[in-house]
């Protein structure tokens, strides 16, 4: 399995339509992002590791470790706010983008 990072990024540049700002909240956020859940697929995917699957996700799950304390999920969270992403009011860790776009991902769980 040979991995191709053009691939990734053109992945990240395709998902910021949708979420912008997402490639700035993955390369400011220290330390690094894990892409968790469906996502994960979608990129094995594109990596030709894996047949294409039927079923899409609507979302990005994202998390962020907090081994020491939990700042570093703040700073993550203050990066998606200064980017105009709304607090959904019901799961407190989803951030929905300043512009909903019908057809693709409409939201970002930030997860610990």
């Amino acid at each position: 399995m040979k991995f191709d990072a053009a691939k990734l990024k053109n992945w990240v540049a395709g998902k910021e339509a949708y979420l912008p700002g997402l490639g700035e909240l993955f390369s400011k956020t220290k330390p690094d992002i894990l892409i968790i859940g469906a996502s994960v697929f979608e990129l094995y995917e594109i990596q030709g590791w894996i047949v294409p699957f039927k079923r899409k996700t609507g979302d990005i799950d994202l998390s962020i470790g907090i081994i020491s304390d939990d700042s570093l999920y703040a700073e993550g969270k203050e990066i998606l706010l200064s980017l105009k992403y709304k607090v959904d009011e019901h799961h407190p860790y989803r951030y929905h983008p300043p512009k909903m776009l019908p057809g693709g991902y409409t939201y970002v769980d930030l997860l610990a």
